[in-house]
C-alpha cells in the first residue's frame, strides 16, 4: 500500500519541466522590466501601447552579444605601416598598383601614400569603409583631377607628419613639403570653383 508521501513524491516527480530558452537582451525598456516578450516595434512596442502602458523605448547599448559576434567575424588586422623617408631615392612607387594617376613621380608618390594608409587614417575601422577608402575613392581620383589634387596633398601632409613627427609652426616658412602639400591643395580647391 501506498503512503500519501509516495504519491506526493510521484507527482512531484511526473511534473513537467519547462525548456529554457536563451535570454533576450534586446526589447524596451519596460517589457524588460516587466520580463516579458517585447515585438520590438519603433518607436513604441505594440506589447505596451495595446495594454495602456507608456513605452520608455530602447537601451542604446541593448545588443552587445550582436556587437561582439559582427567584431569577431570580421576582425580586422592591426597592421603597423611605415613609410620610407622623403629623400630623391625613396620616391619609388609602392607596388602593388592596379592602375596609376597621370602626373609627376612625386604625385603618384603622396598619392600612393595616401592608399596605403586611407582607411586607418580616416580612423573608422569597418569592412566596407576600408573598400571605399582604398577602393572607391582611388577610383573617383583617376577621373576627377580636382579629387586627385585633394588626395595627393592628405597623403603628402600624412606622410610628412609620420617622417617628421612635428607639429607646423605657423611663424616659420613653409618647407618644400609643406609648399607641395599647399599647392595641391589649391589646385584641388581651384577644381572645385
Amino acid at each position: 500500500m501506498k503512503s500519501a508521501t509516495d504519491t506526493v513524491a510521484g507527482t512531484v516527480a511526473k511534473r513537467r519541466i519547462r525548456p529554457g530558452k536563451p535570454k533576450v537582451k534586446t526589447g524596451c525598456i519596460t517589457c524588460k522590466i516587466r520580463r516579458v516578450k517585447c515585438d520590438e516595434a519603433k518607436p513604441a512596442c505594440v506589447r505596451c501601447t495595446s495594454t495602456g502602458r507608456k513605452c520608455d523605448g530602447y537601451d542604446i547599448n541593448a545588443n552587445p552579444r550582436s556587437r561582439k559576434n559582427e567584431a569577431t567575424e570580421n576582425p580586422l588586422p592591426r597592421r603597423q605601416i611605415t613609410m620610407l623617408p622623403a629623400t630623391s631615392s625613396a620616391l619609388s612607387i609602392p607596388r602593388p598598383l592596379l592602375a596609376d594617376i597621370s602626373g609627376t613621380e612625386i604625385e603618384r608618390f603622396y598619392f600612393h601614400c595616401f592608399r596605403a594608409v586611407a582607411g586607418e587614417a580616416v580612423g573608422i575601422r569597418h569592412k566596407y569603409n576600408s573598400l571605399f577608402w582604398k577602393e572607391s575613392v582611388p577610383q573617383y581620383c583617376y577621373a576627377v583631377e580636382s579629387m586627385k589634387h585633394a588626395f595627393i596633398a592628405f597623403g603628402a601632409a600624412y606622410h610628412n607628419f609620420q617622417t617628421t613627427g612635428e607639429r607646423v609652426d605657423p611663424t616659420a616658412p613653409p618647407s618644400k613639403t609643406e609648399r607641395f602639400i599647399i599647392q595641391q591643395y589649391s589646385l584641388a580647391m581651384r577644381g572645385l570653383a
